[in-house]
């Protein structure tokens, strides 16, 4: 996270709660983010574990309320290639959140 700016706030089991923007706050957190969160899941791709294979992991990007909402989506600007997965039913959310999924990085 720290080479984007990010600074770990918990570990969750096999999970990582990291904020960007807190404790300083740029106009390109959500793009730090979203740069970390692939970079991640790049770097546990390459992990094996014998007998296993390969490891894989998913992130889930929250600007304000929301995990990859339309306000992480228009902050980041065309920078990113994404699909809009519709509404989706997450924990601790009243009412389904629109997600678009980050796969890379606009070439």
């Amino acid at each position: 996270m720290n080479a984007q700016g990010g600074t770990v706030a918990r570990l969750l089991g096999d999970g990582v709660l990291a904020y960007f923007g807190w404790p300083q706050a740029r106009e390109d957190d959500a793009e730090r983010a979203l740069r970390s969160g692939l970079a991640a899941v790049a770097a546990v791709s390459q992990l094996r574990v014998p007998d296993a294979g390969a490891l894989s992991a998913r992130i889930g990007i929250a600007t304000g309320p929301v995990v990859m909402d339309g306000a992480t989506r228009e902050l980041s600007g065309a920078l990113f290639e994404s699909a809009d997965l519709g509404g989706a039913d997450l924990k601790e959310f009243l009412e389904a959140v629109r997600a678009w999924p980050p796969y890379g990085e606009v070439k």
